[in-house]
């Protein structure tokens, strides 16, 4: 070796030192890969908030949207939430698990107002709450109504509702799920568009202990933003992420954990994300933690990994799924399931958006009997791994997309055994020192880049050299004192 004073060479002998073995996959991030999301609610209690749902009702629609161009001139944020019905009877509805039920007032604040050109005519705004929770069904704890001209079409107008939770109730520790609502039928003001709609952003909660002063608590999605994990509503199922009193699971990542939930009456329960955008032909390969709940062993429901490919028209397509029986994990610990989908080189999903589904289906009362029958699956440290197909990047030695310090250590290993060909060999047919100096001189490049330094990401910071650079004098006087 000739080059020894060269910083990059150097960064080759560290790699040489920490050699990471030839396969070569890149972990895309997942968000909130491990269901973390949490909050504290006054009482020092965790929880953690769901986002916005919307149960299914005919003529009638909810849900949340990002208008064109802002409809108000105070609303915060792009996305609005909305409510509708129509000339036929129905309702529309909106709800989330907010906070964890403690003895004093909650009091809800949203900014609402009428869709402009579909106003409401007759249709109320109403907001209840609800209790809910693991152990029992949803019990209505008040509803509140705001007659027609309580809002208006040309601004946001803040209404707000409380609800007192007295001591001993038995809704103490369930879940506290505010409800906005709107019941048809109502036809609306414009009979080109027969129907009634509300605008909502802007939510917020807050809490008067019995002793102490007000305080805000967090509101998941409130001004009706995009969050991470979505769960779809349907009746007889339910999914979302919650945190245990204590661990369920030795191996588990941190407090909370992501569920779903099957019962007899049937149904489906999924989370779902856009975790990424496609980028190209190769290989995605989803890992989850999945584990039964200690209790409520599902008996015959089987859980699914899904991957879709949503487009930017916002057509959805099914890339893949896999079915994993009742009995691929258990309720002990927590055991990895992985399920992985092909994109192949000029596939017209190249470009959208992968969607992440973990999703199970059908009537399944678990092991449990009682009062509360169901089965529960419980997730936690999701990951996703991409190997690429593209055509290979010459001097990428361990076919990572990059030119970095990883690749002379294939290079070295190639050079010792002999070998006459190396993964995106630069001067295919022989494994020498010329395969060498194309590294050193294309150092930092990445595919796709088009030659010169590459992405930002692929040459390490000034301060990571640094810290490389002790590394390797370390690694070179140990060589050099055995040699010596």
């Amino acid at each position: 070796m000739h080059h020894r004073t060269d910083v990059l060479f150097l960064l080759a002998v560290l790699a040489g030192c920490l050699y990471v073995g030839e396969a070569w996959a890149v972990s895309v991030p997942v968000p909130d890969f491990s269901f973390e999301d949490s909050v504290l609610t006054p009482g020092g209690v965790p929880y953690s908030p769901s986002y916005w749902r919307a149960p299914f009702s005919d003529g009638a629609g909810a849900g949340t949207y990002a208008p064109i161009s802002p409809v108000y001139g105070n609303q915060d944020g792009d996305n609005l939430g909305f409510l509708f019905v129509n000339g036929d009877p129905g309702f529309a509805a909106l709800f989330q698990d907010a906070a964890r039920i403690e003895e004093g007032t909650y009091t809800l604040t949203v900014g609402v107002g009428h869709e402009p050109d579909a106003e409401p005519t007759s249709a109320s705004f109403i907001i209840n709450f609800e209790s809910t929770g693991f152990g029992g069904g949803t019990v209505l704890m008040g509803e509140n109504e705001f007659v027609v001209g309580t809002v208006d079409s040309s601004t946001l107008t803040d209404i707000s509702a409380s609800v007192e939770i007295e001591a001993g109730s038995p809704e103490i520790g369930r879940a506290l799920r505010p409800v906005l609502l709107e019941l048809g039928p109502d036809a609306g003001s414009n009979p080109l568009d027969p129907r009634a709609g509300y605008f909502m952003d802007n939510v917020r909660l807050d809490f008067t202990p019995v002793v102490g002063p007000t305080v805000s608590l967090p509101v998941g999605q409130p001004s009706f933003e995009p969050e991470t994990w979505y769960n779809p509503f349907n009746g007889g199922a339910n999914a979302g992420e919650y945190r245990p009193v204590s661990p369920v699971f030795p191996n588990q990542e941190g407090d909370q954990l992501g569920y779903i939930t099957l019962r007899e009456v049937g149904g489906f329960g999924a989370l779902f994300q856009d975790a990424t955008t496609i980028a190209g032909p190769g290989t995605y390969t989803l890992t989850v933690g999945v584990g039964h709940e200690p209790g409520f062993e599902p008996t015959s429901g089987p859980l699914n990994l899904n991957f879709e490919a949503i487009s930017p028209d916002g057509n959805v397509t099914l890339l893949g799924e896999t079915t994993f029986a009742v009995g691929s994990a258990n309720s002990t610990t927590l055991t990895d399931l992985s399920a992985s989908v092909t994109i192949l080189d000029g596939q017209p999903d190249i470009g959208s958006l992968l969607r992440l589904v973990l999703v199970a289906d059908g009537e399944d009362p678990g092991t449990s009997g009682g009062p509360d029958p169901r089965a529960t699956y419980l997730f936690d440290n999701v990951r996703l791994d991409f190997v690429s197909s593209a055509a290979g990047l010459a001097g990428d030695y361990n076919d990572n997309g990059f030119i970095d310090a990883a690749d002379y250590t294939a290079w070295r290993d190639a050079l010792t055994a002999g070998a006459t060909e190396l993964t995106n060999d630069s001067t295919p047919g022989t494994v020498d020192e010329s395969d060498f100096l194309y590294w050193r001189d294309h150092f930092g490049e990445a595919l796709g880049s088009g030659g010169g330094s590459g992405s930002a990401a692929s040459v390490p910071e000034p301060s990571s050299i640094l810290l490389l650079m002790a590394g390797v004098l370390s690694c070179w006087f140990t060589a050099c004192r055995r040699s010596c």
